[in-house]
């Protein structure tokens, strides 16, 4: 026999797999280059494709990016019932920015806009100008807020009606001498939001634990420093977001970004773009 015998040391040395080496891609995810379709009109969810697939994915964490701030009234909490006498109304608030007087004012516009109303009102804020009152400037009629019973109402779980805004809570305000004063200040800012971000719309990322019965979100943006509308995300403003999967993912060449309320409501960023710089680490041959 020809040549000579290896060592089984030989042998482990040519037969050792070659040692992996780190990678790190640093990705732009900008809602501008989202792929347009009829289910990706909006900034607030959007399907999201690479340039090329990535592979070998061991964590994602999210260094920085630039997001607006998003409408408090939406149309998932825009609209509640009054009832005026026997005939109930559905009050609809636009979606938008609102300050407590803005709120207070489409808030009288609408409830004189009623079809067939029995009474005028006005609706505005107490010295501090914290707290609403909503008063029947004219008419008789016994009016009633149904935040608690109406269609849509408030749950438990989630707060479908305008009434944190307005300064009320899940319950339904009967008039007293024509006045409803709201018991709590109103509120009609948005504080946070919940990113959540899923690999090809399979594997959910969830970083962050919540209370028993809400989805655990990627990330929670807080609107505590703002400029001109946006929240500018970097390291100083932002608490450290990174998720590690317990297995190397192999390949990936899209994500599903989505952004929603504490209750899991779409939010509405009122058409305005956001990017966000994600990096993702991992061991290649």
């Amino acid at each position: 026999m020809s040549g000579f015998a290896r060592t089984s040391g030989q042998e482990a040395l040519t037969l050792a797999p070659k040692p992996k080496t780190p990678q790190t891609i640093l990705v732009e995810v900008n809602s501008r280059d989202r792929n347009f379709s009829a289910a990706n009109q909006s900034t607030n969810s959007f399907r999201f494709t690479f340039q090329r697939p990535i592979k070998d994915i061991q964590t994602v964490e999210l260094l920085a990016g630039t997001v607006p701030i998003p409408y408090a009234i939406t149309t998932s909490n825009n609209t509640f019932i009054v009832v005026e006498g026997s005939t109930r109304n559905t009050i609809t608030l636009a979606p938008a920015f609102y300050t407590n007087a803005t709120l207070a004012a489409a808030l009288q516009t609408a409830l004189n806009a009623m079809p067939g109303k029995a009474n005028t009102y006005t609706a505005g804020l107490d010295a501090t100008g914290a707290y609403l009152t909503v008063t029947r400037a004219s008419g008789t009629a016994p009016f009633t807020f149904l935040f608690a019973t109406g269609s849509p109402a408030d749950t438990g779980q989630a707060v479908n009606t305008p009434s944190t805004a307005l300064g009320f809570s899940t319950a339904d305000y009967t008039h007293v001498n024509g006045v409803i004063q709201a018991p709590y200040p109103m509120d009609p800012v948005m504080t946070r939001i919940y990113l959540y971000i899923d690999f090809e719309s399979t594997l959910s990322l969830s970083a962050i634990e919540r209370g028993a019965g809400r989805r655990s979100p990627f990330g929670i943006l807080y609107f505590d420093q703002t400029t001109n509308g946006y929240k500018f995300l970097n390291k100083e403003t932002i608490q450290q977001t990174l998720y590690k999967l317990a297995q190397p993912l192999p390949r990936l060449q899209s994500l599903q970004i989505d952004f929603r309320n504490e209750f899991y409501h779409p939010v509405n960023f009122g058409g305005r773009e956001l990017t966000l710089l994600l990096q993702f680490s991992g061991l290649v041959a």
